[in-house]
């Protein structure tokens, strides 16, 4: 590379300091990707990171003036056991998942004209577990912590809380079976129902409720879940009655016990690919979900309202770095040739992508958390300085989950991931009983760039084109489905918004 000549005028000099600023680098690099994107596979993989991307904005956007409505209605306490119940159950309702999600995705196109029995079966079975495993925990949370003792004072309230880990459960595996039939602005019209339902059910609770609390929030969650499950219901069968959506009939009754019979052992033969999917899933949506919960339990119900409105904004920055990542999944699978230059294109974009959210941040969280009133910008904006940090380990973490998937893998990566996130969680509860708020966010951080240490030199392999897993071995059934390999970015900020 030739060396640049260096100008002789003033002008000429400004001219050169902005083409070498990192301004002018940033540009550079903005127009390199642009450049990439033109190629057939680049394009298919901003296409699916843009689809999904746009789910998550319609939902979010309204998720954040359901926030920004606590906050403002309710005492930081009460928005602080908000948020640790609805992390619990939303990690309660991924438990209870069992894989059905994973499973139905490859499945469904299987089953032309079974569907709907299939898709009732998984719903059925992930909503008893969680409606289950939501009243066990509610019942023994004032065991676990004084913090979230309001979960089990009456009879009433276990129930209310096992309902809504059973519906979270239900819709996730009804979210996943609408795309596996094909059926994504279902899946985005149920989720945009249910966020402008619960939006305007906390408005109705805080308006009419009298002493509205932590279980008030909660409760319009629930109810959401509820007006957008039945009205997702309703449009389906009314698809279903004028012909339009032809494979969400059920069996006819003389196909019925044909289907049951070999339904069984045909979910016998794939539940293992699935249940490695989901423990892998688990394993990396357990610890961030965990976080609000050992915010609320080492330090306070008040502290946590802080943290957690700065750790569902922090969930923004790490959207576009999962969802590439997932997107790379997609794209792999059907087209497994050239996969140095895909890993390159979603790893350089989502860096590109990570460093101008966290620009960003830096430059407007004073603002944004000011919207939830002046107590959250003060408390909670150096700790959301510190989590979107997170967003670098983040997409090493991703890819490499990703290349574990590819080569049929979930099983191992989910140990691997398992591991980490038994640090993320000692670092982080170790950092909350240390230094507070701030340590806390610190050991989680720490506990993120110790892993991706560990990561790393699989991803590089990968970028160089070797070999990047030793024995590489046959994916599992339905592996190339790219469902399978949803992210957890989407979770990290939807599921709690």
């Amino acid at each position: 590379m030739s060396r640049a000549v260096l100008p002789t005028d003033e002008s000429a000099s400004v001219h050169a300091i902005g083409q070498h600023s990192w301004f002018s680098a940033l540009r550079a690099a903005v127009q390199h990707y642009r450049t990439q994107a033109q190629s057939a596979t680049f394009r298919s993989i901003i296409a699916n990171t843009a689809s999904l991307g746009g789910t998550t904005i319609v939902t979010a956007g309204l998720g954040y003036l359901f926030w920004i409505l606590a906050a403002r209605q309710l005492a930081p306490a009460a928005v602080g056991f908000a948020g640790a119940s609805i992390s619990a159950m939303t990690l309660l309702g991924t438990a209870s998942l069992l894989g059905f999600g994973t499973l139905l995705i490859g499945e469904l196109p299987k089953h032309r004209g079974r569907e709907g029995a299939l898709v009732l079966f998984g719903v059925t079975v992930a909503g008893t577990v969680g409606m289950t495993l939501g009243s066990l925990f509610a019942a023994i949370a004032p065991l676990l912590s004084q913090e979230l003792a309001p979960l089990g004072t009456n009879i009433g309230r276990i129930l209310l809380f096992g309902l809504g880990v059973g519906l979270t459960s239900a819709t996730m595996v009804l979210d996943q079976a609408l795309i596996g039939l094909s059926r994504g602005a279902m899946q985005l019209l149920r989720n945009a129902v249910f966020a402008a339902a619960k939006l305007g059910m906390l408005a109705l609770a805080s308006t009419w409720v009298l002493g509205a609390d932590g279980m008030s929030v909660y409760g319009s969650w629930v109810a959401g879940n509820i007006v957008s499950l039945v009205g997702i219901v309703a449009v389906l069968g009314w698809a279903r009655r004028s012909s339009t959506v032809a494979h969400t009939a059920s069996p006819a009754p003389a196909q019925a016990s044909t289907f049951a019979a070999s339904r069984g052992s045909r979910l016998r033969g794939l539940g293992r690919a699935a249940l490695s999917h989901h423990a892998l899933n688990l394993a990396l949506q357990a610890p961030f979900l965990l976080l609000p919960l050992i915010a609320t339990t080492f330090l306070s119900a008040t502290t946590n309202a802080y943290f957690y409105i700065a750790w569902v904004l922090s969930g923004f920055v790490f959207i576009g770095p999962g969802h590439l990542a997932t997107a790379l999944y997609a794209a792999a699978a059907r087209t497994p040739t050239a996969l140095a230059g895909k890993v390159r294109f979603t790893l350089g974009l989502g860096l590109l992508v990570s460093v101008g959210a966290i620009i960003a941040i830096y430059a407007l969280g004073g603002f944004v958390l000011g919207m939830f009133g002046a107590a959250y910008a003060d408390e909670a904006l150096a700790c959301l300085r510190v989590l979107v940090f997170w967003s670098l380990p983040l997409i090493v973490k991703d890819h490499y989950v990703v290349l574990c998937r590819l080569q049929g893998r979930s099983g191992s990566a989910a140990q691997v991931v398992a591991a980490a996130g038994v640090l993320e969680v000692v670092f982080a509860a170790f950092g909350a009983a240390t230094g507070g708020l701030l340590g806390l966010s610190l050991g989680w951080l720490l506990a993120g760039w110790l892993q991706a240490t560990v990561m790393v030199p699989t991803v590089y392999r990968a970028l160089m084109g070797r070999p990047f897993l030793s024995q590489p071995g046959v994916g599992h059934p339905g592996m190339g489905q790219p469902g399978a390999a949803t992210g957890t970015a989407g979770l990290r900020s939807e599921a709690t918004l």
